[in-house]
């Protein structure tokens, strides 16, 4: 084998061998490409698990301030109505007890005349 012969094998063989490299080149690239597009996919995915979340949160800020607000107002004012009826029930049950009192003194006076 003469020295062209040599220069040109070893030539063929890194030739091969550079195929070889850029083969396994593009398919590092054709998987991460792939990788990627999965990441941009689950990234996808995942912002639009976040736009139901803030959709869903809004609807319950929603609700809380017309319906569960609302509600504890009104049982607020059903409270104070409450408290307002017992009050002037403590009132007249002490007007009662001091109209009992004066029925007991005048029963009494009565009695002893």
């Amino acid at each position: 084998m003469s020295n062209d012969e040599k220069v040109l094998t070893m030539l063929e063989q890194l030739q091969n061998r550079l195929d070889d490299m850029q083969q396994n080149t593009n398919t590092r690239f054709d998987n991460m490409q792939e990788d990627i597009n999965g990441i941009k996919q689950a990234q996808g995915n995942i912002q639009q698990d976040i736009t139901d979340i803030h959709e869903r949160v809004v609807k319950v800020e929603v609700t809380q301030e017309h319906d569960v607000l609302k509600g504890i107002q009104l049982l607020n004012e059903g409270h104070v109505a409450i408290d307002r009826k017992l009050n002037a029930l403590d009132m007249r049950t002490k007007d009662v007890d001091d109209i009992r009192d004066n029925v007991e003194v005048l029963k009494h006076v009565v009695r002893n005349k």
